[in-house]
């Protein structure tokens, strides 16, 4: 399996779930069914969680269980609207796909991943075949092992969200809105200043005709008073 496409559980995501999804502890512990102090101890140490109550949150909280996982570098926390989904199909954990894969798996053996989770093979098998609880970590570290898609054995029917294009909610239309009415600001800024422009040249025209033409009635009214002051001088005795 490509190291750099392998799942890892988004323990981020799940600390701050509550957050997440806008909903209170409350009401995510009646929906996944899970005690309080099951649920305080979870998110207190999420990376703990096992494949059982992971699974309760999700088909408690209509949250595909795929959306538990990073597939990256980094653990990414969206909004509500990537994680709620309607409608939901209910996730579920293959234990009987995994004992098919692994008894037809010439490489590996549950005592070369026991020694990969550090404990007995016996205990391990049990674990992994949902006998005894399955810590998502360590069913991880066996898919690692035995080279096995997780997904194959942790079923999510939802529509994987990485091969499917986003869906637009409301806030995304919004700042679509907003794009268009900031655009359309600007076209119309721009004409008003092509406009003011345009009004400039025509006052400076204007300007320039005015004093032209009070420069030649300055002219025309000091060559009047020149000549009746001529004229005056002349009729004196």
């Amino acid at each position: 399996m490509n190291t750099t496409s392998r799942p890892r559980l988004n323990i981020r995501l799940i600390s701050s779930l509550g957050n997440v999804i806008i909903m209170s502890a409350a009401d995510m512990m009646a929906a996944a069914s899970i005690a309080t102090t099951t649920w305080y101890a979870i998110m207190q140490k999420p990376e703990g969680i096992t494949v059982q109550q992971l699974l309760a949150i999700a088909n408690g909280l209509h949250i595909p269980v795929r959306r538990f996982f990073s597939f990256g570098r980094m653990d990414y926390i969206g909004r509500r609207a990537d994680y709620i989904t309607e409608p939901y199909q209910s996730c579920r954990y293959d234990a009987e796909a995994l004992q098919e894969i692994v008894s037809t798996q010439p490489s590996a053996t549950w005592k070369q991943a026991a020694e990969a989770a550090g404990m007995a093979p016996s205990r391990l098998r049990d674990s992994l075949l949902a006998l005894t609880r399955t810590p998502v970590e360590r069913f991880l570290v066996v898919c690692d092992v035995f080279s096995i898609d997780p997904f194959t054995i942790l079923i999510d029917p939802n529509p994987d969200p990485r091969h499917t294009a986003p869906k637009k909610n409301t806030e995304d239309n919004s700042f679509d809105s907003l794009r268009e009415e900031i655009k359309t600001l600007h076209e119309d800024m721009k004409s008003l200043s092509q406009l003011v422009s345009s009004l400039a040249d025509k006052y400076k025209v204007l300007y320039d005709k005015h004093q032209a033409l009070s420069n030649r009635f300055d002219m025309f009214e000091r060559n009047n008073r020149e000549d009746f002051l001529d004229l005056a001088a002349e009729s004196e005795p």
